[in-house]
């Protein structure tokens, strides 16, 4: 198995604080793994311009996905997603969510791992408490 930390970024700031959107973020993340087997979540936090997750990869799975083909996946469902709550809802919003391209790193070992883990549960509290070192699991806004 290999770890990947991934940080994707909006198009905007402060775009992916809105509700609407940050749900449609959120349960698309949860659907992956049925559209890729083989890969597992991990930690996941949406911040006002940015997300950044750790997803595993089982390397002996026969067809296994890239990062990049899950990425694109990721960003095209919830683009699509997106445009079609915005246009029923008859919202004035822009429809780019994402910037070409994103930052990943293969997590080397477990203390990198617990370290990433606990940066990203701990990044609405540094929003408010900067001091602060812990947090929810998902949370979406800053």
């Amino acid at each position: 198995m290999k770890a990947y930390f991934v940080t994707i970024k909006a198009q905007q700031a402060r775009l992916l604080n809105r509700s609407e959107l940050s749900t449609i973020l959120e349960k698309t993340w949860y659907t992956l793994p049925r559209w890729f087997p083989g890969i597992i979540l991990d930690e996941f936090i949406v911040m006002a311009n940015y997300a950044h997750f750790i997803l595993w990869f089982d390397a002996a799975k026969e067809h296994a996905p890239t990062l990049s083909s899950i990425l694109r996946a990721y960003q095209s469902l919830t683009t699509l997603q997106w445009l079609r709550y915005r246009d029923s809802s008859r919202m004035v919003a822009p429809g780019l969510l994402w910037l070409p391209g994103y930052y990943s790193r293969v997590i080397a070992d477990p203390v990198e791992l617990e370290e990433l883990r606990k940066h990203i549960r701990g990044l609405p509290l540094q929003v408010t408490l900067p001091l602060q070192t812990t947090g929810t699991r998902v949370v979406v806004g800053c």
